[in-house]
């Protein structure tokens, strides 16, 4: 009995690190596209800028 429970409390926590991990993957995924995004928006206001300064 003893050693199912250990096995069952190994399992949670193999699937709780799983978790954490995907957690994390698409925490820094979502981070990296704001970032991405942010750089291409500055890109985009810094091309109108130089076209009002030209008109």
């Amino acid at each position: 009995m003893k050693i199912q429970n250990a096995i069952i409390l190994l399992q949670t926590i193999k699937l709780i690190c799983i978790a954490l991990a995907l957690a994390a993957i698409s925490m820094s995924a979502v981070s990296i596209y704001y970032k991405e995004r942010d750089i291409i928006v500055n890109h985009f206001s810094l091309i109108k800028l130089k076209v009002r300064s030209n008109s």
